[in-house]
């Protein structure tokens, strides 16, 4: 009683708002005095109080401190209207499923995987392309068609609402200024004043002569952003039609209509159903796509079938077959490196997430493989082309080895003796048939 006896009395009072009810006069008695509840009556005769003083929540509605909500049930009563008279205690308790554990479950557990029907093997599981030409789309609006019917729908709402009267949009304005304090509001998002000021050159936020004039703008924004706030809940807190009878407002300003046109789009079912075809059997993006893909390039990137490395290191020059024996001996170890390492390591990948392949595997053991027969083949054709990307590469780096001698030894002008001074590659030997010499 003693705190609301300190409330402060409105600026607005009666005298200024003509046509709503009053208290009666009290009663004028020698000796009387005005009772302490007459006094607070009178102070928010003139503008009722839209928010509640003290609350567990913050910017509580006046309109619940006539009921026995508990917080949850006052905040899903003002986030639903059609929820208001709803207790968390009369709602029906459902009881959670008892979960049923099938048998392809209990083998992914082990391990193990469900045998994969041979019958079921080739057939299709929907992987057919989505035919979408058998009925044609509608005809995307034009934009002339799309503001006619905003326009309609602006007139047919103009018809059930009216235009807010001088007391109406005096005490609408009254509440949005001092209706709601101001440690009810949310803080502006730190951030937000940065990603504004990145906007603006920064040659125009040094300049030493708009100091002043930066200094007005960020308060401007900050003033029309708790401005905003505030008028974003009064209008939904006037969105109830018994809290505009109690506050005495028949009718609130409407916003400013926000008509945006959208440019005719006939390909918006094509694209639709193109895009639900791809997230259903479209497996490049799956996260164990990239999960190889990390596995190539930071571990295996730099292998090769012929290391250009070992043959520049090598004792040359070598005879034909000494090479080849070489060559082949690098190709071997690549080889080997491939299917003990790389192999096994993917393979590991597989076990290690099969969460993110295993729902493609059928329940039933007639159901179709065609599925995780895609995915497998999408894991191939990735494989294989990192494969490719290390042939190419071994065949650079063989081409680079060959080139060592490509500019010859034909020379122009004078001659420059250490320009020659560079090991044989290889020695060849001539045979003559004629006379069986050996050159």
């Amino acid at each position: 009683m003693e705190r609301a006896k300190l409330m402060p009395t409105p600026v607005m009072s009666c005298s200024r708002t003509k046509g709503l009810p009053g208290l009666p006069p009290i009663p004028t008695g020698e000796g009387k005095e005005k009772s302490a509840i007459y006094e607070i009556v009178l102070k928010n005769s003139a503008h009722p109080p839209i928010m509640k003083g003290t609350s567990w929540t913050q910017a509580a509605p006046f309109k619940e401190e006539k009921f026995c909500r508990t917080p949850s049930e006052s905040i899903g009563n003002n986030y639903t209207p059609q929820a208001r008279d709803l207790k968390i205690k009369d709602l029906y308790k459902r009881k959670a499923p008892v979960p049923i554990i099938r048998d392809n479950h209990k083998r992914a557990r082990s391990g193990e995987l469900a045998p994969l029907s041979p019958r079921k093997k080739k057939e299709g599981f929907g992987l057919s392309h989505p035919n979408i030409y058998k009925e044609h789309p509608p005809r995307p609006m034009s934009p002339n068609e799309q503001m006619n019917l905003m326009l309609l729908i602006e007139r047919e709402e103009a018809k059930v609402s009216g235009e807010p009267s001088a007391v109406d949009q005096e005490r609408y304005d009254y509440y949005i200024e001092k209706g709601i304090q101001p440690e009810m509001l949310a803080p502006q998002p730190a951030d937000q004043m940065h990603k504004v000021t990145k906007l603006v050159p920064s040659s125009l936020l040094d300049a030493s002569h708009l100091q002043e004039l930066l200094k007005e703008t960020k308060e401007e924004i900050l003033t029309d952003y708790e401005y905003s706030l505030r008028k974003c809940i009064i209008d939904y807190i006037l969105k109830d039609e018994t809290e505009k009878k109690r506050l005495h407002i028949q009718w609130t300003p409407c916003s400013y209509p926000q008509r945006i046109i959208r440019a005719p789009v006939p390909w918006a079912n094509t694209y639709k159903s193109m895009k639900d075809w791809n997230q259903s059997y479209l497996f490049t993006t799956n996260a164990i796509m990239l999960e190889l893909q990390n596995i190539w390039h930071d571990q295996f990137g730099k292998l090769r079938f012929v290391k250009l490395k070992d043959l520049l290191s090598a004792d040359l020059p070598l005879l034909p077959s000494e090479f080849e024996s070489l060559v082949k001996t690098h190709c071997w170890e690549a080889h080997e490196e491939l299917r003990k390492s790389w192999i096994p390591t993917c393979a590991k990948v597989f076990i290690e997430k099969k969460h993110l392949w295993e729902h493609l595997i059928p329940q039933n053991d007639g159901d179709s493989t065609a599925l995780v027969q895609s995915f497998f083949g999408c894991v191939a054709s990735l494989m294989s082309v990192q494969l490719r990307e290390m042939v190419v590469n071994s065949l650079a780096d063989f081409l680079e080895f060959f080139q060592i001698h490509a500019t010859g030894n034909d020379f122009e002008g004078e001659f420059d003796e250490l320009r020659f001074v560079m090991p044989q590659v290889m020695i060849i030997k001539l045979k003559n048939r004629r006379s069986k010499d050996s050159v």
